[in-house]
């Protein structure tokens, strides 16, 4: 990979490591893709419609499935074309409808008292 895209690369993971830490991403160096696997309680299709309706182009991982898929919820981002100002910007608006949709997880303990 040209150092140009490496420097690319690690713009966008820096970007988003800050912006959003619990985000995996994965995907090897050699590449201009990353794939950014989305924390629970995320909804990958309604992530990806927050995320293009601020103007940042994303492929929604399941989107693309014929069949099912036992894999977590994740964006495919690419980083070749975009510039590094773009890349920023852009990792920080996906931070943000990634932090949007976020939907609190329910929990596993019992009621001890019925609800009315």
């Amino acid at each position: 990979m040209s150092t140009r895209y490496a420097a690319k690369r690690e713009l966008l993971l820096d970007t988003l490591t800050q912006q959003l830490p619990e985000l995996e991403i994965s995907g090897v160096s050699a590449g201009l893709h990353v794939l950014a696997s989305l924390p629970l309680g995320v909804d990958e299709q309604r992530a990806a419609l927050r995320a293009r309706d601020a103007g940042v182009g994303v492929h929604d991982l399941h989107r693309h499935f014929t069949t099912v898929a036992h894999r977590p919820p994740a964006f495919n981002v690419g980083f070749a074309l975009p510039t590094e100002s773009e890349l920023r910007q852009g990792a920080q608006l996906l931070a943000e409808a990634i932090r949007n949709d976020k939907r609190p997880q329910a929990s596993t303990r019992r009621r001890l008292v019925p609800a009315r």
